[in-house]
């Protein structure tokens, strides 16, 4: 599960009717090209598959902002549960952040 910035998989957000669905997201070239350079066999493979299945949850923080997650995880683990895990991994994330830092 990764937070999606503002700016990722646009248009693929703006065509979903829900706030919780499947996506294809497509490898296009353009799409490709950070993973050309840092992971050659990795571009490869995402090439000659053309497109992925993911599923993306939607939800508001208490700021206003939107929470994008995209995931593998099935539809039975509910949106607000999802975003519940993101923010307990967040925690861990901060404290190897620390721990590799200081």
């Amino acid at each position: 599960m990764i937070r999606l910035s503002s700016n990722d998989y646009k248009a693929e957000r703006k065509q979903m009717q829900s706030e919780d669905e499947k996506v294809i997201l497509k490898h296009s070239s353009a799409r490709l090209q950070k993973i050309r350079q840092k992971h050659p066999e990795r571009y490869e493979h995402l090439k000659k598959k053309g497109k992925t299945t993911v599923r993306i949850s939607k939800s508001t923080l208490p700021s206003g902002n939107e929470l994008a997650l995209v995931t593998d995880l099935p539809d039975t683990i509910a949106t607000e549960d999802l975003a519940d895990l993101y923010y307990q991994r967040w925690e861990i994330e901060k404290k190897y952040h620390t721990l590799k830092i200081k």
